[in-house]
Order: structure tokens, then sequence, then C-alpha cells
């Protein structure tokens, strides 16, 4: 098994979440190397909604909160992943950054959604979203350079080099 498969990146990632991610933060706020993954195994991997899946189960399993929300709403991203890396072939740095702003929103909104009016839980939204938006840079920032890193120690470059880019 070498250590860029699947297993083994998805096992490191799960990893380094709860126990070297939650010592840097910014603004109060943490980047989501599993939302990361996510996007990054629909790209660049076949069957991306299923590792998807995998990755916010373990998320869900590893830590506290609400059984189930991130493995909806990673397995949505994978899927995500998946159509994209189907429809606009190669996205260059800036559409990665945009991807991760995205789907860091997408991933507060279900949070809020779920969590606000169906299980009526009250917190206070003001700090939750300026909780979000630093969240979001960091994932902005962060999620393209280690999608960049990745296909460069994976070699998805050299797999990806007939395609043309896009944006």
């Amino acid at each position: 098994m070498s250590w860029s498969s699947p297993a083994v990146l998805i096992g490191l990632t799960v990893f380094l979440q709860p126990t070297v991610v939650q010592y840097v933060s910014l603004g109060g706020s943490r980047s989501d190397l599993c939302l990361i993954m996510a996007l990054y195994m629909g790209l660049f991997r076949a069957q991306g909604g299923n590792y998807g899946v995998i990755v916010g189960l373990l998320q869900d399993l590893s830590g506290g909160g609400i059984l189930g929300l991130n493995t909806l709403s990673k397995g949505l991203l994978g899927l995500l992943g998946e159509v994209i890396q189907r429809q606009l072939l190669i996205l260059s740095y800036p559409a990665l950054m945009l991807l991760f702003f995205l789907a860091t929103l997408f991933e507060g909104a279900l949070f809020l959604l779920l969590t606000r009016y169906l299980l009526a839980l009250g917190f206070p939204k003001e700090v939750f979203l300026e909780s979000l938006l630093f969240q979001t840079l960091i994932n902005a920032v962060l999620g393209p350079l280690i999608v960049l890193l990745l296909n460069r120690l994976t070699g998805e470059k050299e797999r990806m080099r007939g395609r043309r880019s896009v944006l």
C-alpha cells in the first residue's frame, strides 16, 4: 500500500484534524482538512463521493457534534468534486480557491440549517458567522496548496496533462 493511496490519505487526514490542526488557528477558526480531502478525492480520484462519505463518517466518529452532519456534507462535496472533474477538466489555482471558498460556505450553511432550524439548537449566530468567515478564508488559501502538493507528490499532473485548463 502506497502512502498516496486513498486509505492512507484519509487516515492521515482524520488523524491530523483533531491532533495537529486544533493548535493552529486564525481568529479562533481552524482549517477543515477533512473538507479539503473530500474535495481532493472527488476532483482527482474515482468514486470521490464514496471517499467523501468515508471521510465525513470518520470525522463524525472521531469528534463530537451532530452525528451524520459531516458524513452528509463531505459526501455531497465529494460528489460535487466528481461532477466538476467530469465537466471542467483541469482547475487553475484561482478556480480551486473559489471552489474551496464556496465549499466551506456550503458546509457552514448546511450546519446552520440543521442546527438552528431543524434541531432548534440555539447559539449566537453572529459568533458562528464570524468563525465561518475565518474558516472560509483559511480553507480557500490552504486547500489549493494542499491539492497542488498532493498532485505533485502523487503524479496527478502527468495523468491530467492531456486535458486543457479551465479558468
